[in-house]
């Protein structure tokens, strides 16, 4: 990797670190609008054996996307980079809300293909204090998972936020996901829980 590295042309090696903020692929939309790497170069890394093609859908090797985030040491461009796949991806749920919640098929396949890049934004946010961007994504995910017999998925995501610092500084919030996390003690049958 360390001589694959030094191969690499400056914009190259910042559109490399930059995309290991993906988990579980990416598509070229995403990869220009949040690590800044248009097609050419992410044509360039694919000959260079550093991406994989899939599809519509980009990969990087867990191992070379572990090795280009050590690559990300900029404390201000690994904050945007986060800050720009979290806000993407909070702006898809957004956008999915209504279609996701009618059970629309293409919706939720959408969800399936970026749910770990979801859950990534959603983590980002709990650390980040993004109280906006939580109480967004919050119907979305619980809509996605209710549909997809994900509940313990979709409850880990809201209890991680409800133990967070970020949702007892919020009370609005806080309401929000107890809620929604309530909707899915109900669902798998805990309804004690569920009402408490």
């Amino acid at each position: 990797f360390d001589q694959s590295w030094r191969m690499l042309s400056g914009i190259e090696r910042d559109a490399l670190a930059r995309l290991s903020v993906f988990h579980g692929g990416f598509s070229a939309e995403a990869a220009r609008a949040i690590a800044r790497a248009p097609l050419p170069v992410l044509g360039a890394l694919a000959d260079k054996s550093l991406l994989r093609k899939d599809g519509a859908r980009i990969f990087l090797h867990p191992l070379v996307q572990q090795l280009a985030a050590l690559r990300l040491t900029d404390g201000a461009a690994e904050a945007a980079t986060h800050d720009a796949h979290a806000s993407y991806f909070h702006r898809l749920l957004a956008q999915l809300t209504s279609t996701v919640s009618s059970g629309e098929r293409t919706a939720l396949q959408m969800i399936d293909i970026e749910f770990d890049n979801c859950r990534r934004a959603w983590t980002w946010s709990i650390e980040h204090d993004q109280t906006d961007a939580l109480a967004r994504s919050a119907v979305t995910l619980t809509e996605y998972c209710d549909s997809r017999g994900r509940f313990e998925e979709g409850l880990g995501l809201m209890r991680a936020a409800l133990e967070a610092p970020v949702a007892h500084d919020h009370p609005k919030l806080r309401a929000l996901l107890l809620s929604k996390a309530a909707h899915l003690e109900y669902r798998l049958g805990r309804y004690a829980d569920a009402e408490a």
